[in-house]
C-alpha cells in the first residue's frame, strides 16, 4: 500500500510516493497545487497521505501554515475514507537545499526534495494528526448538563476536549488552546464567521494556560493534556470537567470508570474535580 506525502505551497507543490510496501520512497517531483488530487488519483493502492505542516519556530499560523492545513483538509473530505495526516515539516526545505549543491534547476527540485523527506520522516515513526473536516458535534444534553452545574464567565478549553463547547451558549468568554492543527483552522474560521468572544492558541503550553485560569472558573481539557498537568498547580476552587478518551470494553472498565467519578453524557465520558 503506498504512502504519499505534500509539501504544498501556493506557486508549486512537491510531492514524494512510496513504494508498494510503503516503505521506501522512490519517486519525488513537483506540481502545480491544482494538480493535487489528480496526482492521487493516479497512484494505485493509495492507504495514507501526509501534508507538511509549516508553523514557525513560534508555534504560530502563517500563510503558508494556513494553505497547507486548508489544503489538507480539502483533500482528506475528497479521499475519505483514505487517511490524511499532517506532521511538523520544520527545516526540510532546508535540509532539501542543503542536499542539493548546485543545480539550474532548484527551485523545481527542492519541493519534491522536501516531501520525500516529510515521507521518510512519517515512515519513520514522526507524530502525526490526523486530518478531519468537520468539527464534532455537541450534544443538546451536554449543553444541558454544563448549564445544570453553574454560571460560566469564562471557559478555558484545552486540547480535545469538549471541542467546539464554545458555539453553544454555556460562558461569555473561552479562552482555547487547541493543539491540532486542522481543528484549530476550523475552530478558528468559525470563530471569525460568528460573534463569538473567543481567544484562540495554537498549542497546549502549561505555563500560559495557568497564567490565564485564574481570569477563568471553569477548565475543560481532555484525559492526555490533563496527565500533563500536577493538578495542584491548578488554582483553588477550579472546577475542571475532564473528557476521557478510554474505550469501555468490559463492565469492570465501566465500574471502573464509574468509580473514578466519570459519568456519561451525550455520548461522551466525562471527570469532573474540584481543586
Amino acid at each position: 500500500m503506498r504512502k504519499v506525502a505534500i509539501d504544498f505551497g501556493f506557486k508549486r507543490t512537491g510531492i514524494a510516493i512510496t513504494d508498494p510496501s510503503g516503505e521506501i520512497v522512490t519517486s519525488a517531483k513537483t506540481i502545480k497545487p491544482s494538480e493535487i488530487i489528480k496526482e492521487l488519483e493516479r497512484v494505485d493502492s493509495l492507504s495514507e497521505v501526509v501534508f507538511g505542516f509549516p508553523v514557525n519556530l513560534k508555534m504560530q499560523f502563517t500563510k503558508s501554515t494556513i494553505g497547507a492545513v486548508d489544503k489538507s483538509i480539502e483533500v482528506a473530505q475528497l479521499i475519505a475514507p483514505v487517511p490524511v495526516y499532517l506532521v511538523d515539516e520544520r527545516f526540510t526545505s532546508s535540509i532539501a537545499n542543503s542536499r542539493i549543491k548546485s543545480s539550474k534547476d532548484r527551485k523545481s527540485i527542492v519541493d519534491g526534495l522536501s516531501a520525500s523527506i516529510i515521507l521518510e520522516d512519517y515512515i519513520r515513526g514522526m507524530k502525526a494528526h490526523r486530518v478531519m473536516w468537520k468539527l464534532p458535534t455537541i450534544s443538546n444534553k451536554m449543553i444541558s448538563f454544563i448549564n445544570a452545574i453553574g454560571h460560566f464567565e469564562k471557559v478555558c478549553l484545552v486540547g480535545s476536549g469538549l471541542r467546539g463547547v464554545e458555539f453553544s451558549i454555556v460562558a461569555e468568554k473561552f479562552d482555547i488552546f487547541e493543539d491540532d492543527p486542522a481543528y484549530f483552522r476550523m475552530r478558528q474560521k468559525r470563530i471569525n464567521n460568528m460573534d463569538i468572544r473567543a481567544s484562540l492558541h495554537f498549542g497546549v503550553f502549561w505555563d500560559i494556560i495557568l497564567r490565564r485560569l485564574n481570569e477563568a472558573n471553569l477548565l475543560v481539557c481532555d484525559e492526555e493534556n490533563m496527565n500533563e498537568i500536577d493538578q495542584q498547580a491548578l488554582p483553588p476552587n477550579m472546577l475542571v470537567i475532564v473528557e476521557e478518551t478510554r474505550r469501555i470494553g468490559s463492565v469492570d472498565d465501566a465500574r471502573l470508570s464509574k468509580n473514578r467519578g466519570a459519568v456519561y453524557v451525550g455520548g461522551r465520558l466525562l471527570r469532573i474535580l474540584r481543586t
